[in-house]
């Protein structure tokens, strides 16, 4: 398994706010974040997780997520998990592309809800979903 992005760091804390972890930490506790925010330049390389194949890329940014990925994978026990890569610029794998785990598959920027982020905002939303 490998992390998404090579240098990991999750936004949060005084300085980013405290929305950028998983749970119940948006809105004074009333709206989920249901990611990690994991600090990425624009242009930041992604990583493939894990062993799998791409499942979805969104190239068009009209969402909250922006451009985005979504890839497969298989768990220990044959369950089968997703990795979602949120607020992408540029993607380097299609629908039903085999990956690798440590694959280059795109590189972040700030799509979506995060157009316009100021240098230390701009993030790379990673969820694991099943």
């Amino acid at each position: 398994m490998f992390y998404p992005v090579r240098e990991v760091q999750i936004l949060g804390g005084v300085k980013y706010g405290k929305g950028n972890v998983f749970g119940w930490v948006r809105k004074k506790g009333t709206k989920a974040h249901q990611g990690w925010d994991f600090a990425a330049r624009d242009n930041t390389p992604l990583y493939a997780v894990a062993d799998g194949k791409i499942e979805h890329v969104d190239k068009v940014d009209d969402s909250n997520y922006g451009k985005s990925i979504l890839m497969s994978f298989s768990g220990s026990y044959g369950e089968t998990f997703y990795a979602f890569y949120a607020h992408i610029n540029t993607n380097l794998v299609e629908r039903h592309d085999p990956v690798k785990a440590g694959d280059l598959i795109g590189y972040s920027g700030s799509t979506g809800n995060a157009k316009g982020s100021n240098k230390w905002e701009q993030h790379l939303h990673f969820e694991f979903r099943s």
